[in-house]
């Protein structure tokens, strides 16, 4: 069993809710947002002008609303990835148990946590999806609950004994890859 002494930052958990908002934001879902929008614009504004005689001035209204919701949808994207680590700033200072130093592990059984609090085992079988940036990895159990390791003190040979056991054990990688890829899964 690999183990370490990990402690926890505000920075890791806003780390981590930035892995895990590029995993339950996909691109699908703003595309479908873009086209709600879109499609509000049109019957608000464009449907109007078809039932008039001057029709030339369609094409470049529909291209004016077009741009205007992919720019609130990226808008809202933008807005998120504030929000959403500021938020877990926020919890994270909230949240005393998380302030304390952990030991965190993982063999081929699952990925362990011990801290002055709990102990626990979570079987490679209980996780959903996984996924990575420069600061952390995280190991997601549900839609919104995950375990994470810090990156900062634990050597490379390690972190890829961990990524070789997940995706051993067939848990899907998402977000963005060394390679450039995305992965998404369904709900």
């Amino acid at each position: 069993m690999t183990e370490y002494r990990s402690r926890l930052t505000e920075n890791d958990l806003a780390s981590a809710n930035r892995v895990w908002l590029g995993w339950r934001r996909p691109l699908k879902q703003r595309l479908m947002i873009f086209a709600i929008v879109f499609a509000i614009f049109v019957v608000v504004a464009v449907v109007p002008l078809v039932e008039r005689e001057d029709r030339t001035a369609i094409a470049p209204i529909l291209i004016f609303y077009a741009l205007l919701a992919a720019a609130l949808v990226a808008a809202g994207t933008g807005l998120n990835y504030v929000l959403v680590p500021r938020k877990a700033r926020k919890l994270f200072r909230q949240q005393k148990s998380l302030h304390s130093e952990a030991s965190i592990g993982w063999s081929g059984e699952g990925f362990s946590y011990k801290s002055p609090l709990t102990t626990t085992l979570h079987p490679w079988a209980h996780y959903r999806a996984w996924g990575e940036n420069k600061d952390v990895l995280v190991m997601f159990l549900t839609d919104t609950q995950f375990n994470l390791v810090p990156k900062r003190h634990i050597p490379d040979g390690a972190l890829e004994e961990l990524r070789t056991l997940l995706d051993k054990a067939g848990i899907q990688r998402v977000g963005r890859t060394l390679t450039g890829r995305t992965g998404a899964i369904r709900s």
